[in-house]
């Protein structure tokens, strides 16, 4: 019996075809998520005010506010720069409506939040669709939607929902570039752009400090065009990338005469802490973390030094790896399993594992069945695979949480539609 012939990847001839007909699902999928979100908020508490919510009242909303009061982005009459200056500007706009009328702040933060949700529902779809038919893109984008750890992020003001909005965007603008077939301008210009949302999105969240280069490099394996043009195309992405993040670079150079990745000692800080999270006195003490007795000692032992100097600390912590080596490797290990379900507190880690191994036997399912009969995605399949990675090498290496994989986690759901059935017509 010959083989049923199956339709041409949506990326073969024209990388994004927009239909009439996906037009109206884009809306539909729009509205769909702004309504799971507003449900969210019906059936959940008020936590806006809540306690685990301290980098939102303590640094980022102090600083919008600064913000709107002209006084640039400062926190306490001091450069605030502990922090990338992404998330308080996405605040300052949202909230500069009520300088001027007399609105409900956390009103119009739910409305900007609902608004994000729904722009990433929708670009979730668009990037499911240049794989997949309409119907099964939809399905993709309407798991992402009830996601509970994506649904986790519009509780009260997080960066993760703006980051996530700015990284799926620039992942849609550089496969557009990647994938268009006539040479010109355009390719570069989608390029660029794409570089240049990388930027914001590295600007709003400094684990994405790598992104950059991991897009670029996975562009020179790629063998859809020539390495001369690989290369040119790799040159129109970083130059998108470093317009958006030198400004900021350059006034962090200004304010602390030393070149600094985005932000001045937060990602040192987020590695000293996920050294320590287990011990009672660290400052990220989980008490409902458990780890084995060796590795709560080499914690303990780690804590007090947590004071010193960034380099300091890391040499020390190097000379008492080398004294307990396998605590070390215990830990590593704990990290990268506790990267999957994790939380501050330690609540509802159970029924995070429950969903988070689910989520990786739907994730194992789709990426087997696309490398038997799906081929064609085969590297894309690979690049998100890379992707995957490295944000969970960069949760391993910090504070080990579930919400820094939260974006890349959303992501993988656009592999989901592998394990259902093809349809004949779009």
């Amino acid at each position: 019996m010959l083989r049923q012939s199956r339709k041409k990847p949506a990326h073969a001839n024209e990388p994004f075809p927009v239909k009439s007909s996906d037009i109206k699902r884009g809306v539909l999928l729009f509205l769909f998520a702004v309504c799971v979100a507003a449900a969210f908020w019906g059936i959940a508490q008020d936590t806006f005010n809540s306690p685990e919510n301290v980098d939102y009242q303590k640094f980022y909303l102090p600083v919008a506010q600064n913000i709107l009061n002209g006084h640039g982005i400062s926190l306490s009459g001091k450069p605030a720069d502990a922090y990338t200056p992404g998330f308080p500007i996405v605040l300052a706009m949202t909230l500069l409506p009520a300088k001027f009328f007399a609105v409900n702040m956390q009103a119009l933060l739910r409305i900007s939040m609902a608004l994000m949700y729904g722009s990433g529902c929708l670009l979730i779809f668009l990037l499911a669709k240049t794989m997949w038919d309409s119907n099964r893109a939809m399905a993709a984008a309407g798991v992402w939607a009830c996601y509970p750890l994506t649904l986790w992020t519009i509780q009260w003001p997080t960066s993760e929902l703006p980051f996530m909005v700015a990284f799926y965007c620039a992942l849609l603008l550089i496969l557009k570039g990647w994938t268009r077939r006539e040479p010109g301008k355009s390719r570069a210009s989608w390029l660029f752009c794409g570089g240049f949302a990388l930027g914001i999105a590295m600007l709003i969240r400094p684990i994405a400090i790598g992104t950059g280069i991991v897009c670029a490099v996975l562009m020179l394996l790629g063998k859809r065009h020539s390495l001369r043009t690989r290369l040119l195309f790799c040159l129109f992405l970083v130059c998108g990338n470093l317009v958006a993040i030198l400004p900021w670079e350059a006034r962090l150079a200004v304010q602390t005469h030393r070149i600094l990745p985005l932000c001045n000692g937060r990602m040192s800080a987020s590695i000293v802490d996920g050294l320590t999270f287990a011990a009672p006195n660290s400052a990220e003490f989980n008490s409902r973390a458990w780890v084995p007795a060796d590795v709560k000692s080499l914690m303990i032992g780690l804590t007090p030094l947590s004071g010193l100097d960034f380099p300091e600390f890391m040499r020390a912590a190097a000379g008492m790896a080398k004294e307990q080596p396998f605590a070390i490797i215990k830990l590593i290990g704990i990290k990268a399993a506790r990267s999957w379900y994790g939380t501050s507190t330690g609540r509802n880690e159970k029924m995070l594992m429950i969903i988070q191994g689910f989520f990786l036997m739907l994730l194992l399912c789709s990426f087997s069945r696309i490398h038997r009969k799906y081929p064609e995605f085969r590297y894309l399949v690979f690049a998100g695979a890379v992707f995957f990675c490295y944000f969970w090498s960069m949760s391993i290496i910090v504070l080990p949480l579930v919400r820094y994989m939260v974006p890349v986690l959303g992501l993988m759901v656009v592999y989901f539609p592998a394990i259902l059935k093809e349809q004949t017509k779009d």
